[in-house]
């Protein structure tokens, strides 16, 4: 009889070390039945928010790179800044990813409570809603306070509309505080 080799696989469940996302990722089965559009919207939230930090990663890996565009501007007076559009265009995208987890999580709520007086289909028609006490007195008391306190959505709105429907920004390097600043002329004006 021949000795097959084989691997052993370890698995480890240990749901007290989950964030929230997924916890109900794994767990919404019991409690909610959904139709496969809502599944992809709960897979998309951790999807996005996990893109958002690679992203992040690959903008870090691509950093370096800013010296090739210094060293093209000190030798030819001019600069094609290919690696500041590159990395502008991975910043951006990061913004861009956060907003889509956000529109996803949307997405499950408003089907969730779409019974509910004046639950629109829009992440900005809910958020301002919730902040007008234009919903009905049946969404959850714990949701409108949690979405009241995201101060931080606005802000992100407006970058993702604006990164989403403008052009490119810019990345330069200071190589006195070996920073990277981004600029873009939608966003500072």
């Amino acid at each position: 009889m021949e000795h097959i080799n084989t691997t052993p696989t370890f698995k480890m469940f240990s749901p007290e070390q989950w964030g929230q996302v997924d916890r109900f990722k794994q767990f919404y089965e019991g409690t909610f039945s959904f139709p496969s559009h809502i599944k992809k919207a709960v897979s998309g939230v951790g999807g996005h928010f996990e893109k958002a930090g690679i992203l992040i990663e690959l903008a870090n890996d691509l950093a370096p790179s800013l010296e090739i565009d210094i060293n093209e501007l000190r030798q030819n007076g001019v600069t094609r800044a290919a690696n500041s559009r590159q990395i502008s265009a991975v910043v951006e995208s990061v913004f861009t990813e956060l907003y889509s987890s956000i529109d996803c999580m949307r997405t499950i709520i408003s089907h969730m409570y779409k019974s509910t007086r004046g639950m629109p289909d829009s992440t900005r028609k809910l958020f301002q809603r919730i902040h007008a006490g234009g919903l009905g007195g049946d969404f959850p008391w714990e949701l409108k306070v949690a979405f009241r306190n995201a101060n931080w959505y606005e802000e992100l709105r407006i970058i993702r509309d604006e990164l989403t429907h403008f052009s490119l920004g810019s990345c330069q390097f200071d190589s006195a505080t070996k920073k990277i600043s981004y600029y873009h002329f939608g966003i500072f004006r």
